[in-house]
């Protein structure tokens, strides 16, 4: 968690600010010890003021040790529930968490690398969190803000970027496998942070970023149509009905997203 004196000061420093084109020159030491990310964190807070839709949600980096223990409670009760899968689809699957790995499984090649990338797994996040309300989770899927755990950013070097780099951070298997990497718990904390970054990124510039770029087949293996923000999300049978991009690109909508990061 960045140290509430630095939020103090971002927040100080972007107070009149209400356009994502005004921003901060943030220097190497604010970018090194979190200050600059959490001012541009403010920054969207501010933003999102004027696109919101009712009470949103506050997922956060930090939990108490109650609230751990029921979000830990709730992920071990998903691997209790009967798989929903139709019968011979999955044989392996034996519970609905098994049934995520299996849609994400189906679903690598459609997006990742894709025009799709970043809206398709905010809305497979929200749709687990929801699975996890169910079992009694009353909180938010909390995001794990892995660049305070990544000792000297700059003495780092990932070739797999922030999304790739992550996955293979606890290391071994399911995390390290592309397609089963969400049998893996670390996997949603991992995917809430990037869909954080992601949110940040729009906030800045929230009107000039609702689009989406590439085409719908990983590096355009096979080749594919590109994508639009018409294009659905699908991830059934987890979700009732897909929802089209545009419908996620705004997490304050408030149908079906409605939170923002602090």
């Amino acid at each position: 968690m960045v140290p509430k004196s630095y939020l103090c000061v971002a927040a100080a420093a972007v107070a009149s600010t209400v356009s994502g084109l005004n921003i901060p020159d943030w220097g190497s030491l604010a970018m090194d010890n979190g200050l600059a990310l959490a001012g541009l964190n403010s920054i969207a807070l501010v933003n999102s003021l004027t696109n919101t839709k009712g009470t949103c949600n506050l997922p956060t980096r930090t939990l108490s040790a109650t609230q751990r223990k029921n979000f830990i409670s709730a992920v071990n009760c998903l691997t209790t529930k009967p798989s929903i899968l139709p019968s011979g689809v999955a044989p392996g699957s034996f519970s609905i968490f098994d049934d995520f790995t299996f849609v994400h499984l189906t679903q690598t090649n459609f997006v990742h690398m894709t025009g799709n990338f970043l809206t398709w797994p905010r809305y497979f996040i929200h749709v687990y969190e929801q699975e996890l309300k169910k079992c009694g989770y009353g909180g938010n899927l909390p995001y794990w803000e892995w660049g305070l755990d990544a000792g000297d950013p700059r003495g780092t070097t990932n070739p797999m970027g922030v999304h790739g780099g992550g996955h293979f951070t606890i290391g071994g298997n399911p995390g390290g496998d592309p397609f089963v990497a969400s049998n893996d718990p670390a996997f949603w904390l991992h995917h809430a942070q990037i869909d954080c970054l992601y949110w940040i990124w729009q906030l800045q510039d929230f009107a000039n970023r609702q689009n989406v770029y590439g085409t719908r087949t990983l590096l355009n293996f096979d080749p594919s149509p590109d994508a639009t923000v018409d294009d659905l999300l699908d991830v059934a049978p987890l979700a009732t009905s897909a929802v089209k991009i545009k419908d996620v690109m705004n997490t304050v909508g408030g149908s079906p997203l409605c939170y923002v990061y602090i």
